[in-house]
């Protein structure tokens, strides 16, 4: 494998990163054979639940169902619903959505009222 370079006032220079040169390529996985999508519906008000595990290369979008009751929270395993500055939660509104990257899905939980549904998309 030949090293990247770049021209700088007219001089070809070697890509590096502050710990030495990795090529470009060695920095990403495979790209998925498919996107990992599914819902998520809260059973019990207050209670949080899980997306099912799938190891994820790029992150997760949730997205909170547009007719739902109440806000909902994303957060890790104890996320409440708790809105006063002191909660645990990324505060979604219906409509609304988060992203974040983890290395897997299942350690994402949303919290909310029962009956709200959530969506989530990922890779």
């Amino acid at each position: 494998m030949t090293q990247d370079t770049i021209t700088v006032n007219g001089a070809s220079v070697p890509v590096q990163d502050p710990g030495g040169y990795v090529p470009a390529v060695s920095a990403y996985g495979p790209t998925p054979a498919a996107p990992f999508t599914g819902q998520v519906v809260i059973a019990v008000t207050g209670t949080a639940v899980a997306l099912p595990a799938q190891a994820l290369l790029n992150g997760v979008v949730i997205k909170a169902k547009n007719t739902n009751i109440g806000n909902g929270f994303v957060g890790g395993a104890s996320v409440a619903t708790t809105d006063t500055g002191a909660g645990n939660g990324y505060r979604i509104m219906p409509g609304e959505a988060w992203s974040g990257a983890v290395a897997n899905a299942s350690s994402i939980y949303v919290n909310g009222t029962a009956g709200d549904v959530y969506y989530y998309t990922g890779n």
